[in-house]
């Protein structure tokens, strides 16, 4: 009975000589593989950044990423035109001696920094850097060659029957879930690829443009053309405070109805620009600007109320000859001499209406215009007919414009006609 208490007692004695530190260890083991799983099944991450709008990088521009498994960090060291270089940090969260050693079986982290089509790939304590040309796309835009683009930062790692999560763990469902895997003896997850991707984004402004040759303007209504993106029309009477604005789809007439006549609004168009987030995967859009604030009025109603046409400077020039041609139906167009004159005409009107931009003189085919707000105003003007010119009966149509866009009226009023002669002298109008 004494032997056996003494071999007991030196069995507890030989125990409690056993450093603590040996089940301190074990147990540190044990939480940092249930850690390793717990990251394996939530790759959720929390994102800081400094220094950055979101659209722009500059010096000093910094983001983290944090997440179970490990924490990157990307900053910003340099700015060189539209380059710009950053250096990258990987750390891991579960310390290197818990980690699985690097075997046929296990891989370590991969961290792969893209830019602008070109991969990197670093291990962990390597010294990392990327540069992004903001000038340019990043090669997997998602949607368009403009808008939002992006530096990615992707991390992998694949591991084979070096942990075993059974079908009973907590974490089998978040990592099926959330990773690409293999399984064992009962259905037990041995193996898993992990992929994790990072981005920080910049902005390149679509080249979209608004083309003033589709305006089309009535009195009531401003039509500004059908355009290859989807909008935002902005527009409120010049001078007020708030925006009302409409919505069109790609290739829909950007339309706005229910104006007032002759009153002059202001406009900008906005353009909604489409891209996935790479962090996300979740389709978002930016806003930019295609054109404006710019001013456009809608018709005049009245017609130009003409008092007088004083015809001056009248002077016959010299015959013109046109050679005879083949029209383009296959007809042939014989010669043609034409007589030739220039003169002046002189237009008084009884009032202008408000908000003219210019008046509009129709002879025929042909379209003259005179700028500006006033009672008079002057047309040098040239003719041609194959007859006697001097004393030759003209029709004539005078109209408002409300705008004037380059060399070209838009928004006519109705039209005045009056009639009067290719001769010095003066025609006046009741």
């Amino acid at each position: 009975m004494k032997k056996s208490l003494s071999i007991f007692l030196a069995i507890i004695m030989l125990l409690s000589a056993i450093p603590v530190s040996v089940y301190a260890n074990d147990e540190e083991a044990d939480f940092y593989e249930e850690e390793f799983i717990r990251g394996l099944s939530d790759p959720t991450f929390d994102k800081t950044t400094s220094n950055y709008d979101g659209y722009h990088f500059v010096k000093g521009t910094k983001a983290v990423w944090a997440c179970a498994l490990y924490k990157i960090t990307a900053t910003a060291t340099s700015v060189s035109g539209s380059k710009v270089t950053f250096n990258v940090t990987f750390t891991s969260q579960i310390p290197d001696k818990y980690m699985h050693p690097v075997n046929w079986d296990c891989s370590d982290y991969e961290i792969m920094l893209y830019a602008n089509g070109a991969w990197e790939t670093y291990n962990p304590g390597e010294t990392m850097s990327v540069t992004v040309d903001t000038s340019k796309n990043d090669g997997l835009s998602t949607s368009s060659t403009t808008g939002m683009q992006f530096l990615r930062i992707t991390v992998k790692k694949h591991e084979r029957n070096t942990i075993s999560v059974p079908t009973s763990s907590r974490y089998f469902e978040g990592i099926k879930k959330n990773r690409e895997v293999g399984y064992g003896a009962g259905g037990a997850i041995t193996e898993f690829w992990l992929e994790d991707v990072y981005a920080l984004g910049y902005y390149m402004s679509p080249d979209f443009a608004i083309h003033k040759n589709n305006y089309v303007v009535t009195k009531n209504s401003i039509t500004l053309g059908t355009y290859a993106f989807e909008s935002i029309v902005q527009y409120r009477l010049k001078g007020a405070s708030a925006w009302k604005k409409k919505n069109f789809a790609k290739n829909a007439k950007m339309y706005l109805s229910g104006l007032k006549t002759a009153t002059v609004y202001e406009i900008q168009v906005l353009c909604k620009v489409y891209f996935t987030d790479p962090e996300t995967k979740i389709k978002q859009y930016t806003i930019d600007r295609v054109a404006g604030p710019f001013y456009l009025t809608t018709s005049i109603t009245s017609k130009p109320k003409v008092t007088s046409v004083k015809v001056s400077k009248f002077k016959k020039g010299k015959k013109k000859t046109i050679p005879g041609y083949w029209e383009s139906d296959g007809d042939w167009h014989p010669t043609e001499t034409f007589n030739t004159a220039t003169y002046t005409i002189t237009v008084k009107v009884k009032k202008v209406p408000k908000n003219v931009a210019r008046r509009v003189l129709k002879i025929g085919g042909t379209t003259y215009y005179a700028k500006g707000k006033k009672k008079t105003y002057t047309f040098k003007l040239y003719y041609q007919d194959k007859k006697k010119i001097k004393g030759k009966k003209i029709k004539a149509g005078f109209s408002w414009s409300a705008n004037s866009v380059g060399k070209s009226p838009l928004g006519l009023s109705p039209g005045k006609t009056v009639s009067y002669r290719i001769k010095n002298g003066t025609t006046k109008y009741k």
